[in-house]
């Protein structure tokens, strides 16, 4: 068959794809017995050779050569693990993220492996909160800002819901939330949650936290969720 198991096993111990290592035990022993492979073992062991080429080991090592000096790289990695983190139904990814933040923070020189990093970074939701992120605010501190009607996500103050902030806060029968001026307090309040689709006029799903006029309280909206102040007539 002339497969070079030894280089393969190798190559799938440098980037931690014990599974693999195991199968390429397997079939090579399989071979070595005479017993001929099945087409539907030739596929699979070409697609973990693949998966465990030199082209992948040299890639796996970039990766960690980056995520220890590229600035860049470092800072699109954390923000996509802080989204991750707290998609918990996605358990093995949000494991993921928790390994890169760790790193990044210094309290671990434990990384995950470069086909565990790409999971959570060549995807369609990885690549919309980087675009939210990375795009430049529309709205800077210190800006007066409305909050739309059909605001998707308000954070009050830790309060949980409307009702809730006015009868802590505020005079139940005063202007709701939406119908008041507030000032940007900070911009990137809080690291991404959402991953939704960024729009030119509306913006994306970074956090602002918001002072409402008149309040010694604040709220934290997201960007697509502001909007211009009334012009007074």
């Amino acid at each position: 068959m002339g497969f070079d198991f030894k280089r393969f096993s190798k190559n799938a111990l440098k980037l931690g794809d014990l599974k693999a290592v195991e199968v390429f035990d397997s079939i090579r022993k399989q071979e070595e017995s005479g017993r001929k492979l099945s087409e539907r073992q030739l596929t699979f062991l070409t697609s973990l050779a693949l998966r465990n080429s030199d082209a992948a080991v040299e890639a796996s090592e970039e990766f960690a050569l980056r995520m220890e000096a590229d600035y860049d790289f470092r800072e699109d990695a954390r923000i996509i693990a802080n989204y991750y983190k707290k998609q918990v139904q996605y358990f093995a990814m949000a494991s993921t993220a928790e390994l890169i933040l760790k790193y990044l923070k210094g309290e671990s020189t434990l990384l995950p492996t470069y086909s565990e990093y790409k999971r959570i970074r060549d995807n369609k939701y990885a690549e919309k909160v980087l675009k939210s992120a990375k795009t430049p605010p529309i709205w800077n501190a210190g800006g007066l800002v409305c909050i739309r009607a059909n605001a998707r996500n308000v954070r009050y103050n830790g309060m949980g819901t409307a009702g809730q902030f006015y009868h802590r806060y505020h005079n139940p029968t005063a202007p709701k939330l939406t119908e008041v001026t507030c000032m940007i307090v900070a911009v990137d309040s809080r690291p991404i949650t959402d991953a939704l689709q960024y729009h030119p006029k509306q913006g994306g799903t970074r956090w602002y936290k918001l002072m409402p006029l008149g309040m010694t309280v604040t709220v934290e909206v997201m960007e697509r969720d502001l909007k211009k102040t009334k012009k007074l007539s």
